[in-house]
Protein backbone atom coordinates (compact mmCIF):
# COMPACT_ATOMS: atom_id res chain seq x y z
CA UNK A 1 0.00 0.00 0.00
CA UNK A 2 1.29 3.70 -1.10
CA UNK A 3 1.36 5.98 2.01
CA UNK A 4 2.23 9.02 -0.30
CA UNK A 5 0.21 11.70 -0.14
CA UNK A 6 0.79 13.19 -2.87
CA UNK A 7 -2.31 12.52 -5.62
CA UNK A 8 -1.69 9.46 -8.35
CA UNK A 9 -3.35 10.68 -11.56
CA UNK A 10 -5.13 7.58 -13.69
CA UNK A 11 -2.45 8.04 -16.19
CA UNK A 12 0.65 6.72 -13.77
CA UNK A 13 -0.83 3.69 -12.80
CA UNK A 14 -0.52 0.16 -14.78
CA UNK A 15 -1.77 -3.06 -14.22
CA UNK A 16 1.00 -5.68 -14.92
CA UNK A 17 2.07 -9.16 -13.62
CA UNK A 18 3.52 -10.06 -9.97
CA UNK A 19 3.68 -14.03 -9.36
CA UNK A 20 0.63 -14.49 -11.19
CA UNK A 21 -1.25 -12.20 -9.91
CA UNK A 22 -2.21 -8.73 -11.15
CA UNK A 23 -0.73 -6.30 -9.65
CA UNK A 24 -1.04 -1.87 -9.52
CA UNK A 25 2.41 -0.23 -10.27
CA UNK A 26 2.53 3.86 -10.71
CA UNK A 27 4.79 4.85 -13.13
CA UNK A 28 6.97 7.91 -12.82
CA UNK A 29 9.65 8.96 -15.22
CA UNK A 30 11.32 5.66 -16.43
CA UNK A 31 10.13 4.11 -12.57
CA UNK A 32 7.91 1.71 -11.74
CA UNK A 33 6.49 1.80 -8.58
CA UNK A 34 4.50 -1.69 -7.03
CA UNK A 35 1.53 -0.48 -5.26
CA UNK A 36 -0.71 -3.53 -4.10
CA UNK A 37 -1.33 -7.12 -5.59
CA UNK A 38 -4.51 -7.76 -6.25
CA UNK A 39 -6.59 -10.93 -5.45
CA UNK A 40 -6.91 -12.15 -8.93
CA UNK A 41 -4.98 -13.94 -11.20
CA UNK A 42 -3.31 -11.56 -14.31
CA UNK A 43 -4.29 -14.03 -16.74
CA UNK A 44 -8.18 -12.82 -16.29
CA UNK A 45 -9.66 -11.13 -18.69
CA UNK A 46 -9.27 -7.24 -16.67
CA UNK A 47 -9.19 -3.75 -17.40
CA UNK A 48 -7.80 -0.23 -16.00
CA UNK A 49 -9.62 2.85 -16.49
CA UNK A 50 -13.00 4.61 -16.62
CA UNK A 51 -12.93 6.58 -13.27
CA UNK A 52 -9.91 4.90 -11.33
CA UNK A 53 -12.01 1.00 -11.56
CA UNK A 54 -10.42 -2.08 -11.81
CA UNK A 55 -12.07 -4.99 -13.33
CA UNK A 56 -12.15 -8.40 -14.09
CA UNK A 57 -13.72 -11.37 -15.34
CA UNK A 58 -13.10 -14.40 -12.48
CA UNK A 59 -14.52 -18.03 -14.10
CA UNK A 60 -13.08 -19.86 -11.43
CA UNK A 61 -13.75 -18.44 -7.86
CA UNK A 62 -11.62 -20.86 -5.96
CA UNK A 63 -8.61 -18.62 -7.33
CA UNK A 64 -9.86 -16.06 -4.39
CA UNK A 65 -8.55 -15.71 -1.44
CA UNK A 66 -10.22 -17.51 1.16
CA UNK A 67 -12.04 -14.56 2.78
CA UNK A 68 -13.39 -13.65 -0.43
CA UNK A 69 -15.40 -17.08 -1.11
CA UNK A 70 -18.47 -16.49 1.11
CA UNK A 71 -21.58 -17.55 -0.17
CA UNK A 72 -19.95 -18.28 -3.68
CA UNK A 73 -20.82 -21.05 -5.90
CA UNK A 74 -17.46 -22.84 -7.33
CA UNK A 75 -16.73 -21.90 -10.71
CA UNK A 76 -19.10 -19.65 -11.06
CA UNK A 77 -17.97 -16.15 -12.92
CA UNK A 78 -17.85 -13.35 -11.45
CA UNK A 79 -16.76 -9.66 -11.77
CA UNK A 80 -14.50 -8.47 -9.71
CA UNK A 81 -14.36 -4.80 -9.39
CA UNK A 82 -12.12 -2.49 -6.91
CA UNK A 83 -11.53 1.31 -6.88
CA UNK A 84 -8.41 3.19 -6.93
CA UNK A 85 -8.10 5.83 -4.16
CA UNK A 86 -6.19 8.79 -5.17
CA UNK A 87 -3.33 8.09 -2.82
CA UNK A 88 -3.01 4.38 -4.60
CA UNK A 89 -4.96 2.63 -1.81
CA UNK A 90 -7.26 -0.27 -3.70
CA UNK A 91 -10.47 -0.59 -2.27
CA UNK A 92 -12.28 -3.68 -3.10
CA UNK A 93 -16.34 -3.96 -3.79
CA UNK A 94 -18.07 -7.02 -3.69
CA UNK A 95 -18.26 -9.33 -6.56
CA UNK A 96 -21.10 -9.22 -9.09
CA UNK A 97 -22.43 -12.66 -10.18
CA UNK A 98 -22.40 -12.35 -13.84
CA UNK A 99 -25.43 -14.38 -16.13
CA UNK A 100 -24.71 -18.27 -16.06
CA UNK A 101 -26.16 -18.64 -19.67
CA UNK A 102 -23.44 -16.40 -20.78
CA UNK A 103 -19.57 -16.78 -21.45
CA UNK A 104 -17.79 -13.58 -20.44
CA UNK A 105 -15.00 -12.84 -22.69
CA UNK A 106 -13.85 -9.60 -22.33
CA UNK A 107 -14.33 -6.13 -20.83
CA UNK A 108 -13.83 -2.73 -21.04
CA UNK A 109 -14.09 0.90 -18.96
CA UNK A 110 -16.26 4.47 -19.54
CA UNK A 111 -16.74 6.43 -16.74
CA UNK A 112 -18.07 4.34 -13.93
CA UNK A 113 -19.98 1.83 -16.53
CA UNK A 114 -17.81 -1.51 -17.39
CA UNK A 115 -18.38 -3.28 -20.89
CA UNK A 116 -18.84 -6.74 -21.09
CA UNK A 117 -18.91 -9.17 -24.44
CA UNK A 118 -19.26 -12.45 -25.13
CA UNK A 119 -21.90 -15.36 -26.51
CA UNK A 120 -24.77 -16.86 -24.84
CA UNK A 121 -25.33 -20.46 -24.16
CA UNK A 122 -28.21 -22.89 -24.69
CA UNK A 123 -29.74 -24.18 -21.40
CA UNK A 124 -30.63 -27.31 -22.78
CA UNK A 125 -28.43 -30.06 -21.89
CA UNK A 126 -25.96 -29.63 -25.44
CA UNK A 127 -24.97 -26.22 -23.63
CA UNK A 128 -24.75 -24.64 -27.26
CA UNK A 129 -23.32 -21.44 -28.52
CA UNK A 130 -26.39 -19.55 -29.02
CA UNK A 131 -24.82 -16.39 -30.68
CA UNK A 132 -22.87 -13.16 -29.66
CA UNK A 133 -23.86 -11.02 -26.50
CA UNK A 134 -22.94 -7.74 -24.78
CA UNK A 135 -24.11 -5.79 -21.81
CA UNK A 136 -23.01 -3.06 -19.28
CA UNK A 137 -22.84 -2.32 -15.59
CA UNK A 138 -23.19 0.73 -13.18
CA UNK A 139 -20.19 0.02 -10.94
CA UNK A 140 -21.66 2.32 -8.39
CA UNK A 141 -24.68 0.38 -7.71
CA UNK A 142 -24.42 -1.83 -4.86
CA UNK A 143 -25.47 -4.56 -7.01
CA UNK A 144 -24.95 -3.85 -10.31
CA UNK A 145 -27.78 -5.34 -12.53
CA UNK A 146 -27.12 -6.95 -16.33
CA UNK A 147 -28.13 -4.21 -19.19
CA UNK A 148 -27.82 -6.38 -22.63
CA UNK A 149 -26.53 -4.43 -25.67
CA UNK A 150 -28.50 -4.71 -28.53
CA UNK A 151 -26.37 -5.67 -31.69
CA UNK A 152 -26.98 -3.77 -34.70
CA UNK A 153 -26.95 -7.54 -36.54
CA UNK A 154 -29.30 -10.66 -35.78
CA UNK A 155 -27.74 -12.75 -33.77
CA UNK A 156 -25.70 -15.96 -35.41
CA UNK A 157 -25.67 -19.44 -33.82
CA UNK A 158 -21.79 -20.06 -32.99
CA UNK A 159 -20.48 -16.29 -33.26
CA UNK A 160 -19.11 -14.24 -29.93
CA UNK A 161 -17.41 -10.94 -29.24
CA UNK A 162 -14.43 -11.55 -28.03
CA UNK A 163 -12.68 -8.16 -27.45
CA UNK A 164 -14.52 -5.24 -26.32
CA UNK A 165 -12.39 -1.94 -26.86
CA UNK A 166 -12.75 2.29 -25.93
CA UNK A 167 -11.11 5.21 -27.18
CA UNK A 168 -12.31 8.89 -26.72
CA UNK A 169 -16.15 8.36 -26.45
CA UNK A 170 -16.43 5.73 -28.72
CA UNK A 171 -16.91 1.67 -27.51
CA UNK A 172 -16.16 -0.65 -30.25
CA UNK A 173 -17.16 -4.42 -30.19
CA UNK A 174 -15.34 -7.40 -31.77
CA UNK A 175 -17.50 -9.83 -33.27
CA UNK A 176 -15.61 -13.26 -33.83
CA UNK A 177 -15.38 -16.65 -35.11
CA UNK A 178 -18.09 -17.50 -38.51
CA UNK A 179 -17.28 -15.35 -41.46
CA UNK A 180 -18.29 -12.55 -42.27
CA UNK A 181 -17.00 -10.91 -38.77
CA UNK A 182 -17.66 -7.62 -37.37
CA UNK A 183 -16.39 -4.23 -35.60
CA UNK A 184 -19.65 -2.96 -34.13
CA UNK A 185 -19.15 0.95 -33.18
CA UNK A 186 -21.31 2.98 -30.50
CA UNK A 187 -21.15 6.20 -29.23
CA UNK A 188 -20.72 6.02 -25.26
CA UNK A 189 -20.41 9.94 -24.95
CA UNK A 190 -23.27 8.85 -21.74
CA UNK A 191 -21.82 5.38 -21.22
CA UNK A 192 -25.04 4.52 -19.87
CA UNK A 193 -26.87 4.80 -23.01
CA UNK A 194 -24.56 3.76 -25.97
CA UNK A 195 -26.06 4.47 -29.36
CA UNK A 196 -24.92 2.28 -32.27
CA UNK A 197 -22.98 4.35 -34.84
CA UNK A 198 -21.28 2.00 -37.13
CA UNK A 199 -20.71 -1.95 -38.12
CA UNK A 200 -17.63 -2.48 -39.98
CA UNK A 201 -17.10 -5.89 -42.02
CA UNK A 202 -13.87 -7.02 -41.22
CA UNK A 203 -11.44 -8.72 -44.21
CA UNK A 204 -10.75 -12.15 -44.11
CA UNK A 205 -7.26 -13.22 -43.85
CA UNK A 206 -7.87 -16.81 -43.85
CA UNK A 207 -9.60 -19.78 -43.40
CA UNK A 208 -10.87 -20.81 -40.04
CA UNK A 209 -9.77 -17.35 -38.82
CA UNK A 210 -9.82 -16.63 -35.04
CA UNK A 211 -9.67 -12.96 -33.71
CA UNK A 212 -7.54 -13.03 -30.44
CA UNK A 213 -7.75 -9.89 -29.10
CA UNK A 214 -6.91 -6.08 -30.03
CA UNK A 215 -5.35 -2.96 -28.91
CA UNK A 216 -6.20 0.36 -29.27
CA UNK A 217 -5.30 4.33 -29.15
CA UNK A 218 -7.06 7.50 -30.79
CA UNK A 219 -5.43 6.62 -33.53
CA UNK A 220 -5.29 3.39 -34.58
CA UNK A 221 -6.95 -0.56 -33.38
CA UNK A 222 -4.56 -3.41 -34.47
CA UNK A 223 -6.43 -7.04 -34.10
CA UNK A 224 -4.68 -10.05 -33.54
CA UNK A 225 -5.76 -13.34 -35.09
CA UNK A 226 -5.13 -16.80 -36.69
CA UNK A 227 -6.05 -18.57 -39.20
CA UNK A 228 -5.54 -23.06 -40.12
CA UNK A 229 -5.83 -24.27 -43.50
CA UNK A 230 -4.01 -26.55 -45.96
CA UNK A 231 -0.23 -24.84 -45.68
CA UNK A 232 -0.64 -24.53 -42.03
CA UNK A 233 -1.20 -21.59 -39.42
CA UNK A 234 -0.96 -18.07 -39.71
CA UNK A 235 -0.93 -15.27 -37.13
CA UNK A 236 -1.56 -11.70 -38.33
CA UNK A 237 -1.82 -8.44 -36.74
CA UNK A 238 -4.38 -6.10 -38.98
CA UNK A 239 -4.24 -2.39 -38.33
CA UNK A 240 -6.86 -0.40 -38.64
CA UNK A 241 -7.00 3.93 -38.59
CA UNK A 242 -9.25 5.45 -37.01
CA UNK A 243 -12.07 6.66 -36.78
CA UNK A 244 -12.55 5.43 -40.37
CA UNK A 245 -11.55 2.02 -39.89
CA UNK A 246 -9.71 2.19 -42.94
CA UNK A 247 -7.41 -0.70 -43.36
CA UNK A 248 -3.55 0.40 -43.49
CA UNK A 249 -1.17 -3.23 -42.46
CA UNK A 250 -1.51 -6.75 -42.21
CA UNK A 251 1.55 -7.78 -40.85
CA UNK A 252 1.68 -11.77 -41.03
CA UNK A 253 3.56 -14.95 -40.04
CA UNK A 254 3.05 -18.57 -40.84
CA UNK A 255 3.68 -19.94 -37.48
CA UNK A 256 3.96 -23.75 -37.79
CA UNK A 257 7.26 -25.19 -36.67
CA UNK A 258 9.65 -25.63 -39.64
CA UNK A 259 10.48 -29.34 -40.42
CA UNK A 260 13.92 -28.38 -40.30
CA UNK A 261 13.44 -26.88 -36.39
CA UNK A 262 13.85 -30.20 -34.30
CA UNK A 263 14.43 -32.91 -36.72
CA UNK A 264 17.42 -35.36 -36.09
CA UNK A 265 17.76 -36.14 -39.25
CA UNK A 266 18.27 -32.78 -41.01
CA UNK A 267 20.76 -32.06 -38.89
CA UNK A 268 23.82 -30.51 -40.15
CA UNK A 269 26.42 -28.60 -37.96
CA UNK A 270 25.91 -26.84 -35.11
CA UNK A 271 26.87 -23.79 -36.97
CA UNK A 272 23.93 -24.04 -39.34
CA UNK A 273 21.66 -25.22 -36.58
CA UNK A 274 21.86 -21.99 -35.04
CA UNK A 275 21.46 -20.10 -38.17
CA UNK A 276 18.03 -21.86 -38.55
CA UNK A 277 17.01 -21.08 -34.61
CA UNK A 278 18.41 -17.45 -35.46
CA UNK A 279 15.92 -17.53 -38.63
CA UNK A 280 12.95 -18.78 -36.37
CA UNK A 281 10.48 -15.66 -36.17
CA UNK A 282 7.69 -15.80 -33.19
CA UNK A 283 4.69 -13.06 -32.33
CA UNK A 284 4.93 -12.72 -28.88
CA UNK A 285 2.56 -9.98 -28.14
CA UNK A 286 1.34 -6.56 -29.91
CA UNK A 287 0.86 -2.81 -29.13
CA UNK A 288 -0.45 0.58 -30.67
CA UNK A 289 1.84 3.10 -29.35
CA UNK A 290 1.54 6.96 -30.71
CA UNK A 291 1.46 6.43 -34.82
CA UNK A 292 3.29 2.93 -34.60
CA UNK A 293 2.84 -0.94 -34.36
CA UNK A 294 4.62 -2.38 -31.75
CA UNK A 295 5.34 -6.70 -32.41
CA UNK A 296 7.08 -8.18 -29.79
CA UNK A 297 9.07 -10.74 -31.55
CA UNK A 298 11.18 -12.82 -28.71
CA UNK A 299 14.77 -12.63 -28.78
CA UNK A 300 14.32 -10.69 -32.10
CA UNK A 301 13.29 -8.17 -30.38
CA UNK A 302 11.04 -5.63 -31.67
CA UNK A 303 8.98 -4.97 -34.75
CA UNK A 304 8.17 -1.34 -35.06
CA UNK A 305 5.86 0.04 -38.31
CA UNK A 306 5.34 3.89 -38.62
CA UNK A 307 1.23 3.55 -39.56
CA UNK A 308 1.37 6.78 -41.62
CA UNK A 309 3.59 5.66 -43.97
CA UNK A 310 1.88 2.52 -44.58
CA UNK A 311 -1.32 4.38 -44.93
CA UNK A 312 -0.36 6.74 -47.29
CA UNK A 313 1.58 3.47 -49.36
CA UNK A 314 -1.91 1.66 -48.92
CA UNK A 315 -4.03 4.65 -50.13
CA UNK A 316 -1.81 5.26 -53.54
CA UNK A 317 -2.06 1.50 -54.27
CA UNK A 318 -5.49 1.27 -54.13
CA UNK A 319 -6.57 4.05 -56.13
CA UNK A 320 -4.31 2.76 -58.76
CA UNK A 321 -7.00 0.02 -59.26
CA UNK A 322 -9.37 0.18 -62.06
CA UNK A 323 -11.53 -2.92 -61.33
CA UNK A 324 -13.12 -3.10 -57.70
CA UNK A 325 -12.62 -6.72 -58.13
CA UNK A 326 -8.87 -6.25 -57.83
CA UNK A 327 -8.95 -3.85 -54.75
CA UNK A 328 -11.37 -6.81 -52.71
CA UNK A 329 -8.71 -9.72 -54.09
CA UNK A 330 -5.48 -7.21 -52.74
CA UNK A 331 -6.01 -4.58 -50.81
CA UNK A 332 -8.65 -4.91 -48.33
CA UNK A 333 -6.52 -6.25 -45.96
CA UNK A 334 -4.17 -2.84 -46.70
CA UNK A 335 -0.73 -3.55 -47.60
CA UNK A 336 0.98 -7.22 -46.35
CA UNK A 337 4.23 -7.54 -44.65
CA UNK A 338 5.80 -10.99 -43.80
CA UNK A 339 7.13 -10.87 -40.64
CA UNK A 340 9.11 -13.84 -41.43
CA UNK A 341 11.32 -11.50 -44.00
CA UNK A 342 12.75 -9.45 -41.30
CA UNK A 343 15.83 -10.97 -40.68
CA UNK A 344 16.52 -10.15 -44.45
CA UNK A 345 15.15 -7.29 -44.15
CA UNK A 346 15.67 -5.25 -40.77
CA UNK A 347 14.27 -1.83 -41.57
CA UNK A 348 11.57 -2.27 -39.36
CA UNK A 349 13.48 -4.29 -36.41
CA UNK A 350 14.37 -2.69 -33.55
CA UNK A 351 16.06 -3.74 -29.92
CA UNK A 352 15.25 -2.58 -26.72
CA UNK A 353 18.29 -1.51 -24.77
CA UNK A 354 19.22 -3.79 -21.95
CA UNK A 355 16.64 -6.46 -23.28
CA UNK A 356 18.00 -9.88 -24.61
CA UNK A 357 14.10 -10.95 -25.18
CA UNK A 358 11.05 -9.09 -25.35
CA UNK A 359 7.93 -10.70 -23.96
CA UNK A 360 5.52 -8.89 -23.21
CA UNK A 361 3.40 -4.94 -23.77
CA UNK A 362 1.78 -3.45 -22.13
CA UNK A 363 0.14 0.53 -23.16
CA UNK A 364 0.55 2.96 -21.00
CA UNK A 365 -1.98 6.37 -20.88
CA UNK A 366 0.82 8.59 -22.36
CA UNK A 367 1.60 6.26 -25.12
CA UNK A 368 4.54 4.88 -23.82
CA UNK A 369 4.76 1.24 -23.41
CA UNK A 370 5.88 -1.14 -20.30
CA UNK A 371 7.91 -3.70 -22.33
CA UNK A 372 8.80 -7.36 -20.37
CA UNK A 373 11.66 -9.43 -21.37
CA UNK A 374 14.78 -11.00 -20.46
CA UNK A 375 17.80 -8.95 -19.21
CA UNK A 376 20.91 -9.25 -21.47
CA UNK A 377 23.02 -10.19 -17.95
CA UNK A 378 21.88 -13.40 -17.12
CA UNK A 379 19.01 -13.35 -19.00
CA UNK A 380 16.84 -12.36 -15.69
CA UNK A 381 13.34 -10.50 -15.91
CA UNK A 382 13.66 -7.34 -16.64
CA UNK A 383 11.06 -4.27 -17.59
CA UNK A 384 11.76 -0.94 -19.58
CA UNK A 385 9.65 2.00 -20.26
CA UNK A 386 9.94 3.11 -23.95
CA UNK A 387 8.80 5.95 -25.36
CA UNK A 388 8.69 5.05 -29.63
CA UNK A 389 8.47 8.86 -30.78
CA UNK A 390 12.11 9.00 -29.15
CA UNK A 391 15.35 7.40 -29.64
CA UNK A 392 14.59 4.62 -27.18
CA UNK A 393 15.14 1.88 -29.40
CA UNK A 394 18.57 0.78 -31.59
CA UNK A 395 18.19 -0.13 -35.03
Amino acid sequence: MNNDTTKIPLTELVLLPAGGRAALYRVQGDNLTWLETLPIDFKHRHALGGNRWIVAIVKDSLKYDTHLLEEKEEHAPYLFRAFVEHDGTVNVFPDVPLPQLALNQTLALKGEVVYLGGHKRSAKKDNRVMGEMAGFMDLRLENPTWNPLPLPVEMQVGKSIDDVLVYNDKLVLVDNIMYPKYLFEYDVSNPLKPVSTKTIELPNNGTYEHIHRGSINGNWLALLSSSVGRGGSQAYVSVFNLPTYEVCLTASLQTFRSPELGNSEAFTTLKEELEKARRHVEIHDFAVADNYLLVALGHRGLAVFYLPDFLAQYRASSSNLEDPDDFFRHFRTGIRYRLSQITKDPTCLRTVPGLYKVHKLFQLPDGRVVVDGEGEIGFEHTRRIIDVTKNDLHA
